[in-house]
C-alpha cells in the first residue's frame, strides 16, 4: 500500500492534465487500474502522515504564525460523491456542491516559507464536528502534540468568533483578524459598528481600543481599519481586531497580510496538483486523494524551496523536460 501510495503522490505532481485511476493504470508500468481503485478504496490516510512526512521541512520560529482557513473542492457536476454538499463558496461567491476542508499553515516569517502542517474533511454527518471545532482542534494539537513554536493566530471573518478569541488569548497567543463591518463593538461611549467609528489621524495610527460585544472581558482587543483601493479608485476598508494591543495599525495591518499564504496553498494545490480533479464516489477514496493532494505539494514545495524557485516553476520545467524529450525523439513513420 505504501507503495502505491508514493506512485499516486507522484503521478499527482507529473501529469499534466489527466489525473484520472484509469489513466494511471493505462500509462503506469506494475501498477493495473484495480490496484489503484483498490487503494483509492482501501488505504486509510490521515492527517498525521501529513505531518510525519513534513515535519522535517518546517522550520520553527519563535515570531512564526498558524494560518487558518477553508476551500471548498467543487463537485457542481457531480451530485452523488458522499460528502459533497452546498455550501458556500468564496471563489464562486454563492453556494456550490463541493467538499470543504479546513487547512492549518505554518508561516516563518524570517524565511517567508510556509507548510501545511495539519487539515480536517468538514463531513458533520459523519463526525458531528462544525469547522471552528476542526480549527480549535487542529490548534491545540499543534501545541500541545506538535510542540511548534508561533507568536499568533490568522483567520478570517468566519473564525472569528468570540469562543475562538478568547481559546487563543488564554493560550497566550495573539490573534489578527477581519470582522465584519456591521459588528457591535463599544469604544467606549456606546455599542456602533467600525464604518461609524471617527476614523482620525490618532485612529488611523495606533486604532481604538474596544470590546466586542459577548467577548469575555479578560480579552483586551484593539479595532484597527485598512484601507485598499478599488479597481475605479475609490476606497474599501477592512476592520482588523488584534489582542496584540501595543501594536500601531501598521504592524497589525502587516502581520494580518501573512494570512495569504493559505489561500496560495488552496491555489497551488488545485492548479497543479489536481484537488478538485477525484471523481471518486465514496467518501474514503476522496480522503485519500486529498491527502495524497496534500503529500504531493509537500515534495513540490520542498523541491522549490532547495532549488529557490516557485512551484508553478518547477511545475512547467518538469512539462518542459518531457515535451525536450518527446520533440527530440526521432519520428518513426513508415510509407
Amino acid at each position: 500500500m505504501a507503495l502505491v501510495t508514493e506512485e499516486y503522490v507522484k503521478y499527482l505532481i507529473v501529469s499534466p492534465l489527466n489525473q484520472t485511476q484509469t489513466y494511471m493504470g493505462e500509462y503506469h508500468e506494475g501498477l493495473s487500474h484495480d490496484q489503484v481503485n483498490r487503494f483509492m478504496r482501501d488505504a486509510k490516510l490521515r492527517p498525521r502522515h501529513l505531518w510525519q512526512a513534513v515535519q522535517g521541512d518546517v522550520v520553527p520560529s519563535l515570531e512564526g504564525y498558524l494560518l487558518f482557513d477553508d476551500t471548498v473542492i467543487n463537485k457542481e457536476h457531480s451530485a452523488k460523491i458522499e460528502m459533497a454538499q452546498r455550501q458556500y463558496s468564496g471563489n464562486a461567491h454563492g453556494l456550490v456542491m463541493g467538499i470543504s476542508v479546513v487547512n492549518c499553515v505554518y508561516y516563518n516569517p524570517e524565511t517567508n516559507q510556509f507548510w501545511v502542517i495539519d487539515y480536517r474533511v468538514y463531513n458533520p454527518d459523519a463526525d458531528g464536528r462544525d469547522k471552528l471545532e476542526h480549527m480549535e482542534a487542529m490548534l491545540r494539537h499543534t501545541i500541545e502534540r506538535k510542540k511548534l513554536p508561533f507568536r499568533g493566530v490568522l483567520m478570517d471573518t468566519w473564525y472569528a468568533t468570540n469562543h475562538l478569541m478568547k481559546v487563543i488569548n488564554d493560550m497566550g497567543k495573539f490573534f489578527y483578524c477581519p470582522i465584519k463591518e456591521n459588528r457591535k463593538v463599544h469604544p467606549g461611549v456606546h455599542w456602533t459598528s467600525p464604518k461609524h467609528l471617527d476614523w482620525d489621524a490618532d485612529a488611523l495610527k495606533n486604532g481604538y481600543g474596544i470590546r466586542l460585544k459577548k467577548l469575555d472581558k479578560s480579552v483586551r482587543v484593539r479595532l484597527h481599519r485598512q484601507e485598499t483601493v478599488t479597481g475605479t479608485g475609490g476606497a474599501s476598508y477592512t476592520y482588523l481586531v488584534s489582542n496584540d494591543i501595543h501594536a500601531t495599525s501598521e504592524t497589525v495591518i502587516h502581520r494580518a497580510g501573512h494570512r495569504w499564504k493559505v489561500e496560495e496553498l488552496h491555489r497551488e494545490t488545485k492548479q497543479l496538483v489536481a484537488l478538485e480533479r477525484c471523481q471518486c464516489r465514496k467518501a474514503r477514496a476522496q480522503r485519500n486523494h486529498i491527502a495524497c493532494v496534500n503529500l504531493a505539494w509537500v515534495m513540490l514545495k520542498r523541491a522549490a524551496y532547495a532549488f529557490n524557485t516557485t512551484v508553478y516553476q518547477l511545475k512547467v520545467k518538469l512539462l518542459a523536460d518531457y515535451m525536450s524529450q518527446k520533440l527530440n525523439s526521432p519520428l518513426k513513420i513508415v510509407t
